[in-house]
């Protein structure tokens, strides 16, 4: 498949009877054979902007360019049906009455070409011994690789992918999960899957869109926005994060904590972003006297992990430990400022 390039520039998106656009100024390109993901709280335009992308709603605003091709931009609307776009409904949305053979090749042509395209695509997600059988009759993670694989039947040039793992347990999501990015990363498609999960996210994606209020806050590789966020919204998006005043000059900071190396420089007074694995417990005896103190409030254990909340001066914070530390709530220990935080800018 010779996948295309995904250009945005400034969408806007207006829906009847809305007073503002529930998307805005949203702009992102992915580049041929990319994987990204939209991340956002429900709400906040994935979904309209996913929609729109492939034809559902039209733009009040902006273009879309796919493959050099406008499908959408000032008095071009190319409907949903001839941009080349496969989309994965949140609900999946196959044909009951259909079996799976014929869900997947509802789209394809009925030549020996297209019918070869059903044969390859049922053998990538391991579903041909299945290929007789009702939708119904399947499970859900059966359900979606049918859904996945009707999507690329027809050879798309972007496919969108709108929450499909949401109605699976977590077990079994993280399989399907799995599964469906080693299927789309031996197609090479294009690929745009829009999630209110932030480990479902960074797991799928090597682009990953944070998504606020209808515009995109935060785009970029998955680790670099969880180890250098910009704003509060993206540091509490993509996991827990202790933040925290400071003063600043240059690449560390005076803070309640002590001196923390900084992620970039800054100068004067900012908020910070320590991880919970930024920081450490060690016993207070014979710890150095810059070192904070802080008394053990809660402990939960994770098995590989432990995360503790801990305080002192007046400030609660998360540790995360080995799953065999000893500390139990109560306990007075050392807190060691292990990793760099993240500046984060003053937004709302």
């Amino acid at each position: 498949m010779n996948a295309p390039e995904l250009i945005v520039d400034g969408l806007e998106v207006r829906l009847p009877g809305a007073s503002a656009p529930v998307v805005e100024g949203v702009a992102f390109t992915l580049a041929p054979g990319e994987r990204a993901a939209l991340l956002g709280p429900s709400g906040c335009g994935k979904t309209t902007t996913l929609r729109t992308l492939a034809g559902f709603e039209r733009a009040a605003g902006g273009r879309i360019t796919l493959g050099g091709r406008v499908l959408a931009g000032p008095g071009i609307h190319v409907p949903a049906h001839r941009r080349g776009i496969g989309y994965v409904f949140q609900d999946l949305a196959l044909f009951p009455h259909l079996t799976v053979a014929d869900n997947v090749g509802f789209g394809v042509p009925r030549t020996a070409a297209g019918r070869r395209a059903v044969d390859e695509l049922l053998a990538l997600v391991e579903l041909d011994g299945l290929r007789g059988r009702l939708p119904g009759q399947l499970s859900g993670g059966q359900q979606q690789r049918v859904a996945l694989a009707r999507a690329l039947a027809p050879g798309p040039g972007l496919l969108l992918l709108d929450e499909p793992f949401s109605s699976l347990d977590a077990t079994l999501r993280d399989a399907v999960l799995a599964h469906t990015r080693d299927v789309i990363a031996r197609t090479g498609a294009t690929t745009l899957l829009v999630t209110h999960d932030r480990g479902e996210a960074m797991a799928f994606a090597r682009q990953l869109l944070v998504m606020r209020a209808g515009r995109i806050e935060q785009a970029g590789d998955p680790g670099e926005l969880y180890r250098a966020p910009r704003t509060r919204f993206v540091a509490t998006a993509l996991g827990a994060a202790n933040l925290l005043a400071g003063e600043a000059a240059g690449r560390s900071a005076r803070t309640a904590l002590g001196v923390v190396d900084l992620e970039r420089e800054a100068d004067g007074a900012v908020e910070l972003c320590l991880r919970p694995e930024a920081l450490a417990l060690a016993p207070a005896d014979g710890a150095d006297a810059g070192t904070a103190r802080v008394r053990v409030v809660t402990r939960a254990f994770r098995g590989a992990s432990t995360l503790y909340a801990v305080e002192g001066d007046g400030l609660t914070v998360e540790v995360l430990a080995p799953g065999d530390a000893p500390w139990r709530p109560g306990d007075t220990a050392a807190l060691i400022v292990r990793g760099a935080a993240a500046v984060l800018a003053a937004t709302p």
